[in-house]
């Protein structure tokens, strides 16, 4: 279930230049969004799941997640039309 798959999770996409990591809670997102060696801001953010492999995370500019694919240390997404790959890593807390 997405849900559970999404608990604790952090994601940080790989980019040259933009700067998103993404700390997911239970319907809340921590957020770090900016621009690499520009500027950053911190907020935090709601999200729905809307399907079986799809969220979307509220904001002035909202972000779409759909066609979800977790790896090995990584998930694939549709990221509001394009492909993106994230980094991944679980919470301590939700390691235990």
């Amino acid at each position: 279930m997405l849900s559970e798959e999404l608990k604790g999770l952090r994601a940080e996409l790989e980019s040259e230049d933009s700067l998103e990591v993404l700390c997911f809670h239970e319907g809340a997102v921590s957020a770090t969004l900016g621009i690499k060696d520009g500027p950053v801001t911190a907020p935090i953010l709601e999200y729905m799941i809307t399907g079986d492999r799809s969220l979307i995370i509220e904001g002035l500019s909202p972000i779409t997640w759909e066609d979800i694919n977790f790896g090995d240390g990584s998930v694939t997404v549709m990221r509001n039309g394009e492909i993106a790959i994230y980094k991944t890593s679980k919470s301590l807390k939700e390691k235990r």
